[in-house]
């Protein structure tokens, strides 16, 4: 949680110092994907840790194919500047 908080302070910052307008049209956002089941999990742990694993990933985990899309939605070129500076999560601009 910290570093995301630092990651935002640090993308608002620079993007207050790149602004856009005709000479620099960059748009400057980050994103999560939240959650998302996936082998990153699969060293050698006991079948309790793992069965535990399994339950809460099918209870709050989206599948890798959603999370996929809100890093596509992220660097889209449909959005528009509204998004400089912002953290984009399920595809919304977060508060």
């Amino acid at each position: 949680m910290t570093s995301k908080r630092i990651l935002l302070y640090a993308i608002r910052e620079i993007a207050a110092r790149s602004p856009v307008n005709a000479d620099s049209n960059v748009i400057i956002n980050f994103m999560t994907p939240g959650a998302c089941r996936s082998d990153l999990f699969r060293d050698n742990i006991s079948w309790f840790v793992r069965m535990f694993q399994e339950i809460m990933m099918t209870i709050f985990a989206r599948t890798t194919e959603v999370g996929g899309r809100t890093l596509v939605h992220a660097v889209s070129p449909d959005l528009g500047v509204d998004v400089h500076g912002k953290f984009l999560m399920d595809g919304k601009i977060a508060k």
